[in-house]
């Protein structure tokens, strides 16, 4: 029998690992990000103030199943008991930090009140996506929820004079109700956002500057405005973005790097926008090796791909540090803080597409003097194929995805296809073969034929390789069968004809 076959693979199974996507979520499911373990109890503080876990700790007015208002659990708190704060959040250990741990939000404190059962985290929120969309809003208040074990908590805003408020039932494992500054938050009944109107707060010198340097078109908006010190000089700089349009559709067209030097606003750079992909969000996050922040832009094609740039001030220039997305457009690329202390240490890739050969990779980045370094690769393996055909198709486009990514699960595969190949058997699979699944010939149709012959013991199968304008290339695997599986026992290049 003669088989031609796509030099395709089918999307394999998706590693099981936890992260929070942003709300632009990509349509082709990806695998996310998997975060050491912590037991997710109850927030207590000890007598010195230092955070705990207490999954039994006792609540003054609310049970399982039973939801306590929001009013009344605030105006109770301070008659029960005498507040509790937490403040040196580098030390607290707790999965609702994870979450609260970097941009938008930079917690800064926890206040714990009622036993210890009611906290307030106090965080930044000035001006971000994350508090004008719906959805994300209330996907980030149910993942502190149930970090938090389904307590009622609040979220406080100091500087923007926000409060909200999130009550919950712990029986039934689920956020009741969220009021934002008094006003109910509704975001499933379609009920206005108290937050949807709001925009940074933009010193007039700044506006003036963009209305003389960049005057804003009919629909753009000015959606992102923070001042911090970027190179370590002890003075402000300011970042400022302007989207293309006023809802949480539109995209970063114009990203500024400004300062004040005396009486005048100087721009640093250029517009920091307009590369390949799409910045749909920005903001000032932390690195592990610095004590000053970068700029994190998120970027996205607007279908199947979430990556991001990171830009630092060296003197007055711009630079930027990573650029981390999916050249293909289909893949998922974040920041990690593995170490959890509110402080970014690394990055994951996450690839699906032809440039993995369809397979499902994850490459691991961590953050190492100053540049982030490769530092693992892990693929997840399909079940072992049941026909010698597919035995050769997955040998072959095994040995082409190890010469561009070290994977310990390929290796293991490729010993499990062919135990005994021979250095030399192996060795005749050259680039003639490997370059063929690599770029986008990894999916074109009809360059591979098979032809499959043999009994329920042994079987031969023949490939061959013809790419337009270059010799046909051809290869004999011989298999044999045991315990239940096909393998590869010999690798043969046959006379030319």
């Amino acid at each position: 029998m003669v088989y031609l076959i796509r030099a395709t693979m089918p999307l394999l199974f998706l590693f099981l690992l936890a992260s929070c996507h942003s709300a632009r979520q990509s349509t082709t499911e990806q695998p996310v990000i998997k975060k050491k373990a912590v037991d997710q109890g109850l927030i207590v503080s000890d007598a010195n103030g230092n955070a705990a876990l207490d999954r039994n700790a006792p609540s003054t007015n609310q049970t399982d199943g039973e939801a306590t208002s929001s009013d009344t659990a605030i105006g109770d708190a301070a008659a029960s008991d005498e507040l509790q704060a937490i403040t040196d959040i580098a030390d607290w250990e707790h999965p609702t930090k994870a979450i609260l741990q970097g941009d938008p939000y930079r917690l800064s404190k926890i206040e714990l009140s009622q036993n210890a059962t009611y906290p307030a985290f106090y965080v930044q929120f000035p001006g971000e996506m994350d508090l004008k969309d719906h959805a994300s809003l209330w996907q980030k208040l149910t993942k502190i929820a149930e970090a938090n074990g389904y307590w009622n908590y609040k979220l406080v805003n100091e500087q923007g004079g926000v409060t909200v408020e999130v009550t919950c039932d712990k029986g039934a494992k689920a956020v009741l109700s969220v009021t934002v500054n008094g006003a109910d938050y509704a975001p499933e009944d379609g009920a206005s956002d108290p937050l949807q109107d709001s925009v940074p707060q933009v010193p007039q010198s700044f506006m003036n500057y963009m209305d003389d340097k960049h005057p804003l078109s009919d629909q753009s908006v000015i959606r992102f405005f923070e001042q911090a010190d970027l190179n370590d000089d002890g003075q402000l700089e300011a970042v400022l973005g302007v989207k293309d349009r006023p809802d949480e559709e539109g995209i970063y067209s114009e990203i500024y790097v400004l300062k004040q030097v005396k009486d005048q606003i100087v721009q640093l750079g250029e517009n920091l926008s307009g590369g390949g992909y799409g910045v749909f969000d920005i903001g000032l996050v932390h690195l592990d090796d610095r004590k000053v922040p970068v700029l994190q832009m998120k970027l996205t094609n607007g279908v199947s791909m979430e990556g991001f740039a990171l830009f630092t001030l060296k003197a007055d220039k711009p630079v930027e540090l990573v650029n981390s997305a999916s050249p293909t457009g289909v893949g998922d690329d974040e920041l990690t803080d593995n170490d959890l202390d509110g402080a970014f240490d690394g990055y994951v890739q996450h690839r699906t597409s032809y440039d993995v050969l369809y397979y499902n990779v994850m490459r691991v980045y961590a953050l190492q003097r100053g540049q982030f370094v490769q530092t693992d690769t892990k693929v997840a393996m399909p079940d072992y194929p049941s026909e010698p055909k597919d035995v050769a198709a997955a040998y072959l486009t095994l040995r082409a995805l190890a010469e561009f990514n070290d994977a310990p699960e390929v290796d293991r595969r490729l010993k499990e296809l062919c135990p005994a190949c021979t250095e030399k058997q192996t060795g005749l699979i050259g680039p003639a073969w490997t370059d063929a699944f690599q770029g986008s010939s990894g999916f074109a149709e009809d360059l591979f034929g098979f032809n499959v012959k043999g009994d329920k013991d042994t079987a031969t199968v023949g490939v061959t390789y013809a790419m337009e304008g270059a010799s046909v290339e051809k290869l004999d695997f011989h298999f044999a069968h045991a315990n239940g599986k096909w393998f590869i026992d010999g690798i043969i290049r046959p006379p030319a004809e």
